[in-house]
């Protein structure tokens, strides 16, 4: 391997280093000013105009500047990881893809969130599934399955109250039964992988119901490169590094 290819192959490595160090440094002396603007006893105001003479009331906006910092800060720091997911084995761009979709989920239904990593194991379960029964002969989960995935996820999570596994469960399986339909390499699939002890007619209403109500969004997904690009972006923004 020669040198300059050498040092292309770890420049990802080092930018990654770099980047969470720089995130990890700025967030503290940020928090550090922050915390001792609020326990100044003589702060009656802030410069933004909240007011800090009660206790409760600084612990309340300190926690409220701290949580949109670190998102704001989240941002900053995965924007140099997007530039080089691309150049990533097929296999773990789709390992990173299913891991937002996962946090995404689980920052809209906060009552889950113990249950990592069981997103990721219904989809490959179902996907192989149907692999190795032989209805596909690859595997389904790619970029354009998970960026879909995660469209019919945005506008279901605003409608929808979801406290149990199961529940949430049945939705995915709802989704993922909808982007099979329409993007998956054969006509039909055997919709007994996607059902779960409920009836037919049930499973099919909520197809019909929810691909219905986004068929127009689905369509500009696979016409518009713009649209699917700022989709696929919004879904990797959810991605923990």
């Amino acid at each position: 391997m020669r040198y300059n290819d050498l040092r292309n192959k770890k420049r990802p490595a080092r930018l990654a280093k770099l980047v969470t160090r720089s995130y990890t440094d700025m967030r503290s002396n940020v928090m550090q000013k922050i915390r001792r603007t609020y326990s100044s006893e003589d702060s009656g105001f802030l410069d933004d105009g909240y007011e800090t003479n009660d206790t409760q009331s600084q612990s309340s906006h300190c926690a409220h500047f701290e949580s949109e910092l670190t998102g704001s800060m989240l941002s900053f720091r995965n924007c140099a990881y997007r530039r080089n997911i691309r150049h990533l084995p097929e296999e773990k761009q789709t390992g990173i893809l299913v891991s937002a979709l996962e946090s995404f989920l689980f920052l809209k239904f906060s009552k889950l969130r113990s249950q990592r990593g069981i997103v990721s194991k219904w989809l490959r379960e179902t996907d192989n599934a149907l692999l190795q029964q032989g209805w596909q002969d690859l595997l389904f989960l790619n970029e354009h399955a998970l960026v879909m995935l995660y469209v019919l996820a945005s506008d279901s999570v605003a409608q929808t109250e979801v406290s149990h596994p199961r529940d949430l469960h049945r939705l995915i399986m709802t989704w993922l039964f909808i982007a099979y339909s329409y993007i998956g390499e054969e006509i039909t699939y055997p919709i007994t992988n996607f059902l779960l002890g409920e009836s037919v007619d049930s499973f099919y209403r909520r197809c019909l119901f929810i691909g219905m109500k986004n068929s127009s969004v689905l369509l500009l997904l696979s016409q518009n490169k713009s649209y699917s690009a700022s989709m696929y972006e919004g879904l990797l923004s959810y991605y923990q590094y």
